[in-house]
């Protein structure tokens, strides 16, 4: 990959959070579970959180860090 200017790279991040962000918030009803998931590796400590919710279609897991 070609060099990206810190200012293009953190613009394209953001615009891709808010592009996944608007996804879930169509797709998620307003009744849904949520999963915690956490763990260690040595001093750093991780936090997985999973929204679960029913389609018609098929069971979906959402990730957010």
């Amino acid at each position: 990959l070609p060099p990206v200017c810190r200012n293009t790279l953190r613009a394209n991040m953001e615009n891709v959070t808010k592009a996944v962000e608007k996804k879930i918030g169509d797709e998620m009803p307003d009744k849904f579970g949520l999963l915690l998931d956490w763990w260690s590796h040595g001093t750093e400590h991780y936090l997985g959180v999973f929204a679960c919710y029913e389609t018609p279609r098929v069971r979906s897991t959402l990730c957010f860090l």
